[in-house]
């Protein structure tokens, strides 16, 4: 048993490490884009260094742990076709086997992917907002666009914007302005000293005007929040989604685990589906937040999958 544990876990670096590359390239195009193209403007290329950097432990949460999965039913796929399963068979080994081998790599791999969810990707998150939307600065002469504001300064120094024109909206509502100087904060607006209004309604001197910006300049979102202030904003979802990063890394092992007798028995297509319907359990849970507390939406769909994968193992012949 512990023979045919060691070679489990030698053959299974491999495959992980391949479904874990083509994971990371493809998950991380599409994530560094998807924040480009919510960003108000586009980083330079130090800022675009520092979002790459801060999207791998954020893509490293479900790479580390898919890639294992993938990993392991792309092994157990090969064992099956090529007659390595067979012959554990006929040495009078069972299923049974191979589960210290997959619980040892996989503990690993959980391991890993707790201290991702815990501490890298919310430190990833936050970093990115940080990034692409804190430290926007406009340059001189040239457009910035937050979501439907457009800012035009003539001046960028350490007292902030100056000789600032603005335009925001379209048609009828849209409006313009112009300011002799004008302040980015983080409190969710633009503040403008000294200029005037144009628009629909007719013309508008001001000494000072904010305006709230359309992108969130504020607090991350919950996502990135660390564990302590999800704790203590008492919300129900935030709870879960507190107590789901310690929820997926569980589950990431039962995964592993509900794998073996799908792809043995030659039905493959099992993983995928696995994964979909955790996501789509953890997905209705959520919107139970409130009804269920913050736990119990973390820890039902634990519950489903643990059933699930004894279900699967107690109708399984190669147990």
């Amino acid at each position: 048993m512990r023979t045919a544990s060691i070679h489990l876990c030698r053959q299974w670096i491999g495959p992980t490490c391949a479904a874990a590359a083509v994971f990371s390239v493809v998950g991380g195009v599409g994530l560094i884009a998807a924040q480009l193209l919510r960003a108000p403007a586009l980083p330079g290329l130090q800022g675009l260094a520092v979002v790459i950097g801060a999207s791998a432990p954020v893509l490293g949460e479900w790479v580390v742990p898919l890639g294992g999965l993938a990993g392991l039913a792309l092994l157990l796929a090969r064992w099956r076709a090529e007659g390595d399963w067979t012959a554990l068979q006929a040495a009078g080994l069972s299923g049974r086997t191979l589960v210290p081998g997959i619980l040892a790599g996989g503990l690993v791999l959980a391991l890993a992917t707790g201290a991702l969810a815990h501490l890298g990707a919310p430190w990833g998150r936050a970093t990115l907002v940080d990034t692409l939307v804190h430290q926007v600065v406009p340059l001189p002469g040239r457009a910035t666009s937050i979501g439907d504001l457009t800012l035009l300064p003539g001046r960028v120094d350490d007292d902030g914007l100056g000789d600032l024109f603005l335009a925001w909206g379209d048609g009828e509502h849209g409006l313009v302005a112009h300011a002799a100087s004008g302040q980015l904060g983080e409190s969710g607006q633009l503040v403008l000293l000294d200029g005037q209004v144009l628009g629909p309604a007719g013309h508008l001197a001001f000494g000072r005007l904010a305006l709230p910006l359309p992108t969130a300049f504020g607090r991350p979102p919950p996502s990135a929040w660390p564990d302590r202030a999800l704790a203590e904003s008492g919300e129900p979802y935030h709870l879960a989604l507190r107590y789901k990063r310690t929820i997926w890394p569980l589950a990431s092992l039962l995964l592993l685990l509900l794998a073996v007798p799908g792809v043995l028995s030659g039905r493959s297509w099992t993983v995928p589906l696995s994964v979909v319907g955790w996501w789509a359990a953890v997905r209705v849970c959520d919107g139970l937040a409130a009804s269920l507390g913050g736990l119990g939406s973390a820890v039902l769909p634990l519950v489903l999958l643990a059933v699930s994968t004894g279900w699967c193992w107690s109708r399984w012949e190669g147990r």
